[in-house]
């Protein structure tokens, strides 16, 4: 059975709001892991206090935006790379969350993925079992549907989840996908990890979060 666990993305739930409130609300709702994007704008250090006053676990951050797809950009890529390495080391999280970067237009997609491609040979071998996707349940619903076939059928391949409802990308019981039953396909998989709660609520937040724990 999997060990699938949910994770609070605080800036998307709880945008413009101060972080340290969010992390107790988050805890006080009954979830224990919360994730953020950038690492950079934040004090590091006042997140492994609350994360330790909690008793909570920081799940993800982002490693700086830099495109993968653009070669000239890989240097600073790489660069980004190492210091959200360290960051990361402090805050105890082993999760880091890649952006591929904005198309480009008029570069041939297959030009853009050897490029994507590359920069990840250059971070990590990519056979590594430490490079894995992450499947935005969402995103994955508008672009593709066959959630529960595709997450099954790849989950060896999957390192993260993110999560919200469609349409609307708000609470995960608001709209199309059966989050409950999506949840308990990765149950019976052998996953053991965490699924980014990363939407904009529309109702009270805390109530939101405290559905979706119930669901665990």
């Amino acid at each position: 059975m999997s060990g699938l666990k949910p994770s609070v993305c605080v800036d998307a739930v709880f945008e413009n709001q101060p972080i340290l409130d969010a992390i107790a609300t988050v805890k006080r709702s009954g979830i224990n892991a919360f994730e953020f994007w950038g690492w950079w704008d934040k004090e590091l250090d006042d997140l492994v206090e609350a994360r330790d006053a909690h008793g909570m676990q920081i799940s993800a951050c982002c490693t700086r935006f830099i495109s993968l797809v653009d070669p000239a950009l890989r240097e600073d890529y790489l660069a980004g790379l190492s210091e959200t390495i360290a960051a990361t080391k402090k805050l105890g999280t082993k999760t880091i969350i890649s952006q591929v970067g904005d198309f480009r237009q008029g570069i041939d997609r297959s030009q853009q993925h050897a490029s994507l491609v590359d920069g990840l040979k250059a971070a990590a071998p990519v056979d590594s079992p430490n490079v894995k996707v992450v499947f935005d349940i969402y995103h994955q619903q508008i672009s593709e549907g066959q959630l529960i076939a595709n997450i099954t059928n790849n989950i060896d391949k999957i390192g993260h989840f993110h999560a919200a409802g469609n349409p609307g990308r708000n609470e995960l019981d608001r709209g199309e996908i059966h989050y409950p039953q999506v949840f308990e396909a990765i149950q019976e998989t052998t996953f053991d990890g965490y699924v980014g709660l990363e939407y904009w609520p529309v109702k009270d937040t805390e109530t939101g979060l405290v559905t979706v724990a119930n669901w665990f």
